[in-house]
C-alpha cells in the first residue's frame, strides 16, 4: 500500500471517529443519512434527465436495439405494445371492478 493511500485511509478513519464520537453518530445512522442524501441527489438528477429528454433518448435507443435484435419492424413492435397495453388495462380494470350478484329488472 502506498504512503498516499495509507494517509488517505488514516484521514478517513479520523473523520469517521469524529463523526461517531463527537457527534454521537453510529454507523447505521451515517448509512441512513447517506441513503437519504443519495436518494435525493439521484431523484434530482433523474428529474433533470427526464426534463432534458435524456431518459427518452436512452429508452428509444434501447427499444430500437431490441427491435433490431429480434428483427421486428415498427408495425410488429407497435402491435406488441398495443397487445401489452390492452392486457395491462384488462388486469387494471378487473382488479378494480366488483360485480355484485344483484340484478335490476327495471320494475
Amino acid at each position: 500500500m502506498s504512503e498516499e493511500t495509507k494517509n488517505r485511509r488514516d484521514f478517513i478513519n479520523q473523520v469517521r471517529q469524529v463523526l461517531m464520537n463527537e457527534l454521537g453518530l453510529t454507523r447505521d445512522s451515517i448509512r441512513e443519512m447517506t441513503r437519504e442524501i443519495v436518494a435525493e441527489c439521484v431523484a434530482k438528477e433523474v428529474k433533470v434527465m427526464c426534463e432534458n429528454g435524456i431518459v427518452e433518448k436512452i429508452v428509444t435507443e434501447k427499444l430500437e436495439c431490441i427491435c433490431r435484435e429480434n428483427k421486428w419492424d415498427r408495425n410488429t413492435f407497435r402491435g406488441l405494445l398495443v397487445a401489452e397495453a390492452e392486457k395491462q388495462m384488462r388486469e387494471f380494470i378487473r382488479s378494480r371492478i366488483t360485480i355484485s350478484g344483484a340484478v335490476s329488472t327495471g320494475e
